[in-house]
Formats: structure tokens, C-alpha cells, sequence
């Protein structure tokens, strides 16, 4: 795959949570600075315009440096470090609540860095070679960074210091160098984020600092910590509380409850991190000469600005991210792509770790994965299988063929990949049962005549498979099937996971299923059918579960240029028919997909043919009422 970037909005290209990002920073020392003596309790604000991107609190004597580094979303930093007489540091314990890496310990010798902990959840243990004496260093601690300050600066006559960086995600070294201009003056070099302007008091001290590329303006504050020094707290401990800024600017409603946001292509999906702070578009084509392409935006006070395109030689489908929100997954042409979102949010050109491919033309469509982030699903709409593939596997191997477990044979079409709550089963559809079925032909075919017209197909099916067994034996893993309409495409559960509401494509309807029962006796499992619009694909549950939101494509209904439009649904009403649709709500030109943020507050819909992403404020969103 192309690995470029477009660069937009560059007051917009780094994010609240480079905070996640952890460095080492090599050091060819001159002369040993002198030891510090003394308690100093202090902290650090770091403003991101007007957006709080992390606050530290630390206190530092002649032999320790322990603080807390407080992030997005109860992201954490903690870290308790030993320092020598020197100022450099000697051993640093840490715990950092961001999903790849908690509960580290690094021992600094002369020329090596000895480190154990887990690295994106896998145990680590290892030497690395450095040629000098180190010192560790967070994007976001300043208080680490004053300590690198301090140790670095021998004299005035020695005016700079050249540094070696070593990214701890990928332990791959860069250069940068601190100098200073004055003697209340530092610079600090960091490669992809470029210059740190820091303003110094007479005692060695940071007093304020700015990074100009990332916006980030940094001011020291009066902090106390809930204890003095102590080992590296454990991931999950509570050790006192400290007020943060509110991270809900990321989800601060748009100026109008309907806004359109115009793409460089055409999207099929479109998700938020868990933050919310960023959102992430699909595009299967796009107007800048790339078959397909990732498109990232920032989220911040209400409005939504492009900030980079990532490019890719195949169309991009369906998208997932892990839990934690440090990795994306891309359904892309016959294959898988794997992209640390860090690494993208950052610009850097290695956002793409790898690409899963195993053979065949499957056509990846859609996936998802297991809560644990140990195991994917993937629907291979041009195989007429699921393909299951060792998420943590495949992380390990480079995202080698070897970490597919195998396929579960489904019917013709297969999109819809959707967990039960508790994970024991995923729900699939098929627009065209499994021939082993022997289903009687009731469909005619899609998008080329009358709904009348001779049935040449069987309905679809809602096919539920046993997740363990498909860990094991995938042949073997689904346990049973129920007639879901022509062409089901899209499924989503209500919220306490006993309705499962399916899209019927080419029979224009929502269908309601009672998951007890289509596990147990799908045959008869159907609670209720519902006419809606023309090709409805996309569907969200909204209200707590109260109401249904379903996209009406018209993808089949000629010229795609207006009259488009969600249908609203109540759900208790699922067995009145059209009785059940409540209202209408507009939407662009071959409207496709539906996704809430985290929050619950925002859907987000993608227009394919319109090429516009719409949020829509629900709290806000005004229902049309239907014309009957």
C-alpha cells in the first residue's frame, strides 16, 4: 500500500493523545551536571488552544522523581524514577493507562537500557544497545523533561547537545538536539513535532514552554502530590484524586443539529476514537486518484476539520478499531490493513504496520472485533465466508497469513458482524440463504425490475455463530439460521441484546427478531416487519433503545440526487406494520451507513454518492412527521 499522506488544516494535525506516545532520549553527556538538593513540588499544565491535552503533578529531591501525568479520558501517567548524583537517571518504574503499555521498568546503565513490562498486552524483556548513557523522556511530562534539561546543560560554554531518540512503540532511533540560546532560554528539536521554545528560571527550572506544530503551550504551576516517594503504583490503584479539565470539548454538539461535512471520496463508514476526539472515514473512491483512502478528522468545540488523507491502493470498506483505540482495521479490497492510529494522527509515514492477506479474492467487506481484542471477524462478501483470524496472532507475526484460524461457511453476501453482550455469539447476515438450507425461492433479483418480478433467489438469513467454537473449528460454528427478507445487510441489537433488528434490502424493510429464540427456534423468532424507505441498509438504535433509525439508500432507484431520507421507527410498535414509522429525517444522495459516538449523542452517516459525512445532534434532530 502507498504510504503518503495529505497534510490539512495543519493547526489541527496532532492530537490530545500523542499523550500515549513514549520516547527515550540518548545522550552523548559532556560533563556531569551538578546533583540537586532539596523537595520541589510542582506541575505542569499543557493547553492544546482550548482544549487541556494532560496536567502533571510531581515532586523531585536529590534521589527520586515520582509523578502523575493525567490524560484524556482518565488516560494516566505514573512513573517513579531514581536519579544519580549527576541528575541523569538511573531506573524509572511506570504505569501508563493507555492500553499497550502498563507496569514498565527500564534500568539505565552506561550503554544499555534493560527493560521488562508489556508492550501492546505482550510480556517484554530485553537489552537494548544504546553506545551511550540514557535518560527516558513522555511527550507530555515536563517535569522529565526539566530533569533532561538539568542533567544536559553542564555549563554555559557548551551551547547544545546532540540527542538520539528511540520511540518505544517500535525501539527505532532518530536525532534531535537541545541548545540554549540564553541563559533563560532552552530549545528542544523533536523530530516530527519540530521545536519546544522553553522559557527557564535562574534555579534550572522550566517556567512555561510551547510547541508551535502542535500547538501546545505548557505553564508551571503549584501542585502537591498524595505522598512522597513510593514504588510505581499498580494499573487500576487509586492514589488520590486530582480535578482535571473536562475533555468534552471533543464532544461539544455542532453549531446546527444536521451539519454535512464534505470528503475527498466516496465513504462507506465512519467511527470516532473513544475520546471522540478524532473521527475516521472509509472512502472506496476517492477525487484524488487513489482507488481508496482513510480520511481523518479532528473533532474539537463543535466543528469538524480535515486533517490528513491517508492513501491506499485498494477501496476501504468497513473499519474497526480495538478497544483501546490504538489500532485500526480496514476492511480493503481482498485483504486486511492495519493502521496505528497514533502513527496516523502524528503524520508519520509508517502509520500502515501491515496487511493481512490469505489467498483468493474474498472482497473484505466488514469486521469486527472480540471485546478482548484477541480474535477478529471478517465478512468475505465475494467468498460466502466469515474468515476468523488470531487478532493477537497477528499482531505478533506482522500480520502474517498464519494468524487466520480458518472460515465459516455462510450464504452468498455476508456483511453484518455483531457480538451478543456477552460475546458467546455473532450474529451475521446473508443476502442469499445457504443453498444447504433448501429455502424455497421468494426474491426476485436485486435492482433489476419490479419487486414482482419471478423470485430467482431464497430470502436471506440471520445466521448465529457460537464464538468459541469458531476459535477452533469454524467449519463447524454456526448453530442456527432464520429467514430474514431479501437481501438483509445490516443488524444492531437494543441495548439490553434481546431484539435484534435487521435491514431487508430488497424487500424495503426493517425486520425485529427475538435473539432467545434465534438461537433456540429461529424458524420462529421473528417479532415484527416493518415497511420503511427504498433499500434500506444502514440502522442505529437511539433512545435508550426506544426508537430505531434506518437509512434508506435508493441505491437501486436511478438517479441518485434528492428525496433522501432516514426512516424513524418506534420499537415498541415493531408488530404494527407501518403503523410503527414515526417520521423522516433528510439525508444526501445515497445515504449508506450508520454509527453512534461513544458518547451516544452524535450519529454519524455517511453519503456515498454525495460524498458528505452528516452528524446529527439526536437531542436536537428534528423529525419530520410522516405523510400518510
Amino acid at each position: 500500500m502507498r504510504m503518503g499522506f495529505i497534510h490539512m488544516n495543519r493547526a489541527h494535525e496532532r492530537s490530545l493523545t500523542i499523550f500515549g506516545w513514549a520516547a527515550l532520549a540518548f545522550l552523548f553527556l559532556p560533563t556531569p551536571a551538578q546533583a540537586q538538593g532539596g523537595m520541589t513540588r510542582g506541575g505542569f499544565v499543557i493547553l492544546g488552544g482550548t482544549d487541556t491535552v494532560a496536567v502533571e503533578q510531581f515532586e523531585r529531591d536529590a534521589e527520586t522523581l515520582s509523578g502523575n501525568v493525567f490524560g484524556p479520558n482518565g488516560r494516566r501517567f505514573r512513573y517513579v524514577a531514581r536519579l544519580r548524583l549527576d541528575g541523569t537517571i538511573a531506573s524509572l518504574e511506570s504505569s501508563l493507562d493507555w492500553g499497550w503499555w502498563t507496569n514498565s521498568v527500564m534500568q539505565f546503565t552506561e550503554d544499555t537500557i534493560r527493560l521488562s513490562g508489556n508492550l501492546r498486552g505482550r510480556p517484554q524483556q530485553r537489552d537494548i544497545a544504546t553506545g551511550g548513557r540514557t535518560m527516558p523522556m513522555f511527550l507530555v511530562s515536563f517535569a522529565l523533561l526539566e530533569q533532561l534539561l538539568r542533567s544536559t546543560r553542564a555549563d554555559t560554554d557548551s551551547q547544545a547537545v546532540r540527542v538520539r531518540l528511540l520511540q518505544l512503540e517500535q525501539l527505532d532511533t532518530t536525532s534531535w538536539n537541545v541548545a540554549w540560546p540564553s541563559p533563560d532560554s532552552a530549545t528542544v528539536v523533536f523530530p516530527g513535532f519540530g521545536e519546544a521554545r522553553i522559557a527557564m528560571l535562574p534555579d534550572g527550572s522550566i517556567a512555561s514552554g510551547v510547541i508551535p506544530a502542535l500547538r501546545w503551550n505548557a505553564t508551571r504551576t503549584a501542585g502537591t502530590l498524595s505522598s512522597s516517594r513510593r514504588a510505581a503504583p499498580r494499573r487500576g490503584e487509586l492514589d488520590g484524586a486530582l480535578p482535571v479539565t473536562s475533555f468534552d470539548r471533543c464532544n461539544e454538539a455542532t453549531g446546527e443539529a444536521l451539519t454535512r461535512v464534505e470528503l475527498p471520496g466516496n465513504p462507506v463508514m465512519a467511527l470516532t476514537t473513544p475520546d471522540g476526539c478524532w473521527l475516521v472515514a472509509s472512502l472506496a473512491t476517492t477525487k484524488l486518484g487513489w482507488p481508496g483512502a482513510i480520511a481523518l478528522f479532528r473533532r474539537s468545540t463543535g466543528a469538524v476539520s480535515l486533517a490528513r488523507v491517508l492513501p491506499l491502493e485498494v477501496p476501504a470498506y468497513g473499519i474497526a478499531l480495538t478497544r483501546d483505540g490504538s489500532l485500526l482495521m480496514v476492511a480493503a479490497g481482498d485483504g486486511v490493513a492495519f493502521v496505528d492510529l497514533q502513527r496516523l494522527i502524528m503524520g508519520r509515514t509508517d502509520a500502515i504496520l501491515g496487511e493481512l492477506r490469505d489467498g483468493g479474492r474474498p472482497v473484505r467487506f466488514y469486521l469486527n472485533a472480540s471485546s478482548d481484542d484477541r480474535f477478529l471477524f471478517v465478512s468475505d462478501e465475494g467468498a460466502q465466508t466469515i474468515t476468523v483470524v488470531d487478532l493477537a496472532k497477528a499482531r505478533a507475526s506482522d500480520f502474517a497469513a498464519t494468524a487466520v484460524v480458518g472460515r465459516i461457511p455462510v450464504g452468498q453476501l455476508p456483511i453484518a458482524l455483531t457480538f451478543s453482550s456477552d460475546q458467546r455469539y455473532l450474529y451475521t447476515t446473508s443476502q442469499i440463504a445457504p443453498a444447504r438450507l433448501g429455502w424455497a425461492k421468494e426474491c426476485p433479483r436485486e435492482g433489476s425490475g419490479p419487486k414482482t418480478a419471478e423470485p430467482v433467489n431464497p430470502q436471506g438469513a440471520v445466521l448465529v455463530i457460537d464464538v468459541e467454537r469458531a476459535k477452533i473449528d469454524p467449519e463447524n460454528a454456526v448453530v442456527a439460521a432464520a429467514p430474514a427478507g431479501c437481501s438483509p445487510v445490516r443488524l444492531v441489537l437494543s441495548p439490553a441484546g434481546d431484539v435484534a433488528y435487521v435491514t431487508a434490502r430488497n424487500s424495503d424493510a426493517l425486520l425485529a427478531f427475538d435473539t432467545r429464540k434465534l438461537r433456540e427456534a429461529p424458524m420462529s423468532s421473528l417479532l415484527g416487519w416493518v415497511p420503511v424507505g427504498s433499500a434500506p441498509v444502514g440502522v442505529a438504535v437511539v433512545d435508550e433503545g426506544a426508537r430505531i433509525i434506518v437509512v434508506n439508500s435508493n441505491r437501486f432507484g436511478g438517479p441518485q440526487t434528492e428525496g433522501h431520507y432516514l426512516s424513524v421507527v418506534e420499537a415498541a410498535r415493531m408488530s404494527a406494520g407501518a403503523a410503527a414509522v414515526v417520521g423522516t429525517i433528510p439525508a444526501d444522495a445515497f445515504p449508506r451507513e450508520l454509527t453512534m459516538t461513544p458518547d451516544r449523542r452524535t450519529l454519524l452517516l455517511t453519503n456515498f454518492a454525495s460524498a458528505t459525512l452528516q452528524l446529527v445532534d439526536w437531542a436536537r434532530a428534528v423529525v419530520l412527521p410522516m405523510k400518510r
